[in-house]
């Protein structure tokens, strides 16, 4: 693939930003966890299925969608103001 190629699939275009920001990565972590208890002897193809849907109703919403000031980890407000919106917008 060309870098100047559009990515047409979400979870590879916004995957990255996603990884970037330590916070937003914990919370789908632990989303995943929770939602793996449910899939976890289903086929590859239902949990991968299974996670799409969840980044999409959870990290793409909020990347998206939600106001949030950027990672700091010495911004304590700018924290509890993004881990608000995580529990706020983050819904699967």
């Amino acid at each position: 693939m060309h870098n100047l190629e559009i990515l047409s699939d979400p979870l590879l275009a916004l995957f990255p930003y996603v990884a970037d920001q330590p916070d937003m990565m914990d919370h789908l972590r632990h989303l995943w966890n929770a939602k793996l208890k449910t899939v976890k002897n289903k086929p590859e193809a239902e949990q991968a299925a299974a996670f799409l849907q969840l980044f999409m109703n959870t990290a793409y919403c909020v990347a998206k969608t939600a106001v949030m000031p950027p990672y700091c980890i010495w911004d304590s407000k700018g924290l509890a103001a993004r881990h608000q919106n995580f529990e706020k917008d983050c819904h699967d």
